[in-house]
């Protein structure tokens, strides 16, 4: 019971309490569609956010004290979250490259879980964002392949993920081990990937090896060309830094990656 009549209802979600909800109402307020906060038992509702745009996807935090929640108020959907008692403003937590859409906050409220797309209806992946620690609000991908997924949950002792994916052509309910990392006998992170990315990425991994293979005699020529070239140039410089791949086999990376894997 919401008390008076409403407009459209949208997505909801129940405190874990189920003492109170969170109710996506369209056309209630000034904008598209804002969040409402009912007490369950009086069915009594007040207003949650204040527009304008929309606001969708509403999730507690287990201890019943925050809600987060994704709105366009910034052009594209990103993740606000607001005190669950109304007091405060709301404060912009993650802006992403995508949409971002049915959120879902771990067990411990140091995870943010949720789905995001550019728009089309087939193109949705799963990632995650820490609020936390060494890298907080930096995205890090769950499930991202060709296929179709989204609406992950986390178990409640926050160790798996049940998700939607249509992979095998149907959509059907997956669940994988969160966060999917570990650390190899040398002590660097790695990744568990889904099986669908995986095959994906076997299948595609050699595909411009021919292309390298063939380009590589006109390379290395260039190469020595390039090396024999009197005083400091962009071109010796760029040479030196390619025999020193060649000769070495040293892998290429980041100052990110090298503060991870120390």
């Amino acid at each position: 019971n919401l008390g008076e009549p409403v407009p459209r209802i949208g997505e909801m979600a129940a405190s874990p309490d189920w003492k109170r909800l969170v109710v996506q109402i369209d056309g209630a307020g000034d904008g598209d569609g804002d969040l409402w906060m009912v007490d369950v038992a009086k069915g009594i509702r007040s207003r949650f956010t204040f527009g304008p745009k929309s606001v969708r996807s509403p999730s507690w935090t287990s201890d019943g004290n925050t809600v987060f929640f994704s709105s366009n108020r910034g052009g594209q959907f990103d993740i606000y979250r607001k005190a669950a008692n109304g007091a405060g403003t709301e404060t912009l937590v993650f802006a992403g490259r995508e949409n971002t859409d049915s959120i879902n906050v771990s067990p411990d409220g140091r995870v943010l879980l949720f789905e995001h797309r550019q728009g089309r209806a087939n193109d949705g992946n799963i990632a995650y964002v820490p609020l936390g620690g060494a890298d907080p609000g930096q995205q890090r991908p769950f499930v991202n392949t060709p296929a179709n997924e989204g609406m992950p949950r986390l178990s409640p002792d926050g160790r798996w993920v049940a998700y939607v994916s249509n992979e095998s052509g149907r959509a059907h309910v997956y669940v994988a081990p969160f966060p999917g990392t570990g650390r190899d006998v040398k002590g660097r992170k790695q990744y568990r990937y889904h099986d669908g990315w995986s095959s994906h990425a076997s299948e595609t991994k050699f595909d411009k090896l021919s292309d390298f293979a063939r380009a590589l005699p006109k390379l290395r020529k260039r190469v020595e060309a390039d090396l024999g070239l009197r005083g400091i140039s962009r071109d010796k410089v760029l040479a030196t830094a390619v025999r020193l791949l060649e000769i070495t086999l040293i892998r290429v990376g980041n100052a990110q990656y090298a503060k991870a894997n120390r």
